[in-house]
């Protein structure tokens, strides 16, 4: 009997498992968000289109952090690099209060002025020295089409997470290390009594 219900509690784990993995995801999305400074469902499809493309949340965020951090670097700096790069392509890094702009304005100005380059390796050189060449390596076969390819994704992807699937993830994650615990304890029970 004990055999059997550890049984249970392995199929009960590896739901669990599943769940961490989707709260995981969902954290990142949240993560996303911030880095963005939008909304969450804009972050979700946004990670939906770059996913389904091969590039995990995590990175993406990643990717948008370093961006960030080396428009944020640059400010104040005329001859910096990616200073020089963004007033070459046209697009200003700051609002008209001086302040860093969002990044989800930045990412369709950036994904139209790549597709505007004819030079595939001018435009591996600029991903590079903006997101850094593992991470541009990585965003550039999406953002090279420009922004309406990348809305395109966007739509195509959805939305992952409805407010349903968060509050059963939140719900999920809660009880993790429980079942955890009491896996744990059942199979110490078990081989004790063997």
């Amino acid at each position: 009997i004990l055999l059997a219900v550890a049984q249970v509690f392995h199929v009960l784990i590896d739901g669990i498992k599943h769940a961490n993995k989707q709260f995981r995801e969902l954290e990142d999305v949240g993560k996303l968000q911030n880095t963005l400074r939008t909304s969450f469902e804009f972050a979700d499809q946004l990670a939906g289109a770059f996913r389904n493309a091969g590039v995990a949340t995590k990175d993406l965020n990643k990717a948008l952090e370093t961006l960030s951090y080396n428009i944020a670097t640059g400010l104040g700096d005329p001859a910096n690099d990616v200073t020089t790069v963004f007033r070459g392509l046209g697009i200003a890094t700051t609002d008209a209060e001086g302040r860093l702009r969002n990044m989800a304005d930045i990412l369709p100005l950036l994904a139209d002025r790549l597709k505007g380059y004819a030079d595939d390796g001018r435009r591996a050189q600029l991903m590079t020295l903006l997101f850094g060449k593992e991470l541009g390596e990585k965003l550039l076969p999406i953002l090279k089409n420009g922004s309406f390819h990348l809305h395109n994704l966007q739509v195509a992807a959805g939305q992952t997470f409805t407010e349903e699937h968060l509050q059963r993830i939140k719900d999920h994650k809660e009880t993790t290390e429980q079942l955890d615990k009491l896996y744990k304890a059942l199979v110490g029970t078990v081989s004790k009594g063997v």
